[in-house]
């Protein structure tokens, strides 16, 4: 199986939540549809993370948080996305569990839990990265 990485045009990145949202309403997605949503997640996680920025300047921290974990929950979709690479289109009841996994923010935290026990497991203290997109 091949997979073809596609660089968004700037028009192409204006694609709104709207469009994201449309994505994850069919049964089954296709290849370039799956590269798009990996694509929208990682750029709405961006824009979540820059407005959780905002506030939390502003000592809005709840709300920044807020906004922090539901970024986090989009950074957990592209991994996520990949499995549907794997799974045959007319495999109904596999592209209804993949579904149903996508849109659970328990499963999307639960990725995003499973890689800080491994990080803690570094045995680090305190380990920060900084996410710098240039698109």
């Amino acid at each position: 199986m091949k997979v073809k990485i596609i660089v968004a045009t700037p028009e192409e990145e204006a694609k709104s939540a709207k469009d994201l949202n449309s994505l994850f309403r069919e049964n089954y997605i296709d290849d370039a549809q799956i590269a798009s949503a990996m694509h929208l997640s990682f750029c709405n996680a961006v824009e979540l993370l820059e407005e959780a920025e905002l506030l939390f300047e502003r000592k809005r921290y709840a709300r920044a948080f807020g906004l922090a974990v539901l970024a986090l929950e989009e950074l957990a979709k592209p991994p996520l996305l990949l499995n549907a690479l794997f799974i045959e289109k007319g495999d109904q009841k596999t592209w209804q569990a993949f579904w149903k996994a996508l849109h659970s923010h328990q499963h999307k935290q639960g990725v995003w839990s499973a890689y800080g026990k491994r990080l803690a497991g570094c045995g680090k203290s305190s380990i920060r990265h900084e996410f710098v997109y240039a698109g």
